[in-house]
């Protein structure tokens, strides 16, 4: 599936007013008021999660309901620290594959054969279809057309074999073949050459003559894969161990001061004159004004100027500033050098303001990978040993504890089992991913649980012992998610402002 991530760093210009950054917002919120599912929260990147579909996986949360120091949030999620690290934070919770039947998806195909050739994506769906039609072949699965790439899986009962047909577009110039045939028994010989057949009647209907080549008698049989039992999907135990997190912003202090100078062109200033000064002109437009910018020490002073109906509009800040003093002995250099005068620099009254140039969740704790991993690993053979996870086998746990990595959790990145072995969901063939980007749990911010939990007796009467609970305010969460949009649409923000500033 072909996926894009846009990464935006911008560079903060410290001579915006606050009107442009405003109405900057006010665009940026509308378009992410669109964001529907959240994919990705800025808890994941700390985290590690294991989705238990795997057949003959079952769980009994039962066992949750006699101990104490265990939180229950939901129905469906339970809270707990690490039996291995009581720093980390546990999370069961019970989850689906609702936007895509995992467990209906093909399988990945046993055999396949790669050919180069080009293809107009549009007229091979078509004639996929027609050529489905056709030979009695079913379409079973097929993702969207991107711009360079594409799959669409067939399918088709031959007697007591079910063979899976693929065809996979790679880039502009290579499609891929890939067979599986399915069944309880070994495939005849005679059988693979019928299934040999249909499969090249198909490709050459569809244009893709040149893959038959590839294609024969031994092909198939080397395709055939004894067919297994699946159960029925449902729902799953999912297992996450998470790194407490912290709300850091970054603020700085800055010292802003705007006027105007009369009867007074861009063209009066010259890039010499800039250069002279050791400034670094970031733009310059004689018709319309510059931007510039010196950094002395940890201090960033950035001035700009604009054409206005009277003159010239300027716009001094000193970023990090030590004093008024100094960033007006700064700016009267400038201007001296530049030819302008300074009395208009007199009557200016530099504002101080702070600035949050970030706004981000960071762990408290500094814990490795390795440690995150075996903190998972020993949580699933706790929950084996009290009867909350059933048919889960030490060699499970041990792969999954070695397939994991930080980072792998959230919808996109759990590991979950593909049929063959664990892997990140984004790797899953047709897997449903969503991009966008939604609030950390309050409960990853407020957990403050010290002890872990351990069996218990029900007290007399069969009633679970009492649990301690703790709940934060709902407005928590909501509150984490504001300052983090903030700090993203301020970014975008002034992103948007020098965007449009350096097209004038």
């Amino acid at each position: 599936m072909d996926t894009a991530h846009i990464f935006l760093s911008p560079r903060t210009y410290p001579e915006m007013n606050k009107k442009t950054i405003l109405d900057a917002q006010i665009i940026t919120v509308l378009l992410l008021i669109n964001i529907v599912y959240a994919c990705f929260n800025p808890a994941d990147p700390y985290a590690v999660e294991v989705v238990l579909n795997k057949p003959g996986i079952t769980y009994d949360l039962k066992p949750l309901e006699k101990m104490k120091n265990i939180v229950k949030k939901s129905e469906n999620i339970y809270l707990y620290k690490s039996h291995y690290d009581d720093r980390l934070i546990v999370t069961i919770s019970l989850q689906s594959f609702s936007h895509v039947n995992l467990e209906n998806l093909p399988p990945k195909p046993v055999a396949i054969k790669s050919v180069k050739t080009s293809v107009d994506l549009e007229t091979l769906e078509d004639a996929v279809a027609t050529a489905a039609k056709n030979y009695g072949w079913q379409i079973v699965y097929k993702t969207p057309i991107f711009r360079t790439g594409y799959m669409v899986v067939l399918e088709k009962q031959f007697g007591k074999y079910r063979a899976l047909l693929y065809i996979i577009v790679n880039g502009s110039d290579r499609v891929d073949i890939g067979l599986t045939v399915l069944g309880e028994q070994k495939l005849a010989f005679k059988q693979a050459e019928i299934i040999e057949k249909d499969v090249k009647s198909i490709l050459t209907t569809t244009s893709l003559s040149m893959a038959t080549m590839n294609i024969d008698t031994d092909f198939v049989l080397k395709s055939f894969k004894k067919k297994e039992s699946r159960e029925k999907m449902g729902v799953y135990l999912a297992v996450r161990v998470q790194i407490p997190l912290k709300i850091v912003e970054t603020q700085i202090a800055r010292l802003t001061c705007n006027f105007e100078l009369e009867n007074i062109e861009p063209s009066a200033t010259n890039m010499d004159a800039f250069r002279n000064a050791g400034w670094n002109l970031i733009h310059y437009d004689p018709d319309m004004g510059f931007i510039a910018e010196k950094k002395i020490g940890n201090t960033l002073y950035t001035a700009s100027a604009k054409k206005s109906d009277r003159g010239m509009f300027f716009s001094l800040s000193a970023t990090n500033a030590t004093s008024v003093d100094q960033a007006k002995e700064v700016f009267h250099e400038l201007f001296h050098t530049l030819g302008l005068g300074t009395e208009a620099l007199e009557k200016c009254t530099f504002k101080k303001e702070k600035t949050t140039l970030e706004t981000k969740m960071v762990p408290i704790y500094d814990i490795s990978d390795e440690d995150l991993a075996k903190a998972l690993a020993s949580e699933l053979k706790w929950l084996v040993d009290i009867k909350v996870i059933k048919g889960l086998s030490e060699r499970d746990i041990d792969n999954i504890a070695s397939s994991v990595k930080r980072g792998y959790a959230g919808w996109n990145s759990r590991l979950v089992w593909d049929g063959e072995k664990w892997v990140p969901y984004h790797k899953v063939p047709g897997a449903y991913l969503v991009k966008c980007i939604g609030p950390a749990p309050d409960y990853y911010l407020t957990f403050n649980l010290t002890t872990p939990p351990q069996p218990e007796e029900a007290p007399p009467g069969g009633q679970p012992a009492p649990q301690e609970n703790i709940e934060a305010p709902e407005q928590n969460n909501i509150m984490v998610f504001m300052v983090i949009l903030l700090g993203v649409v301020t970014a975008l923000a002034v992103a948007i402002y020098f965007f449009i500033r350096s097209g004038k």
